[in-house]
């Protein structure tokens, strides 16, 4: 409880300075983390995953953005009928770049981004034992308020396919 009031705090501060700066400028980064529900056949395997992302905007215009981004995501695997680490852990890393528009001048943003994914099952950490690799298509919308961003994108494509749902900051804007 601590390290999740240390890390609101933290937050706060860092919207607190990086408010300012946002008045002006063309490129945006920040952070957010997110909360992914497998769907499909990654759901049959797997829980919820927890994960976390950089992120970067270039204004286009007054409503569009070009935008991009870097994350991870873990997936617990499930126990299945009743033998538990039936299925390994996987973990996500992704890539994806796309374009997000903003409607009518109010926070309220739809997107798409095409990006490409690593996905590393079991417990092989350096090898390419259980590495897949594959593309995938990101459709998402979302509400932004000053520098805050709550948004919600599924990743179609592929073999794994997920709804996840993401709470972000800006941080930095020049």
């Amino acid at each position: 409880m601590k390290y999740l009031l240390r890390a609101a705090a933290l937050a706060v501060a860092m919207h607190v300075h990086a408010t300012p700066l946002l008045s002006q400028g063309f490129t945006t980064l920040g952070f957010d983390v997110r909360l992914a529900t497998p769907a499909g056949e990654l759901g049959d395997w797997h829980q919820l995953g927890l994960g976390a992302a950089l992120h970067a905007e270039y204004d286009l215009s007054m409503n569009w953005r070009a935008v991009g981004q870097l994350g991870y995501t873990h997936f617990a695997g499930k126990a299945i009928r009743g033998i538990p680490d039936a299925a390994p852990d996987l973990r996500v890393l992704g890539a994806s770049a796309g374009v997000r528009a903003f409607v009518s001048a109010t926070p309220l943003h739809v997107g798409m981004e095409f990006g490409y994914y690593s996905y590393r099952s079991g417990r092989e950490h350096f090898s390419n034992a259980g590495l897949t690799r594959d593309f995938g298509f990101l459709p998402s919308i979302g509400y932004r308020t000053g520098t805050f961003d709550v948004s919600a994108q599924y990743k179609l494509g592929g073999d794994a396919q997920w709804l996840e749902v993401r709470a972000g900051m800006q941080v930095l804007r020049f």
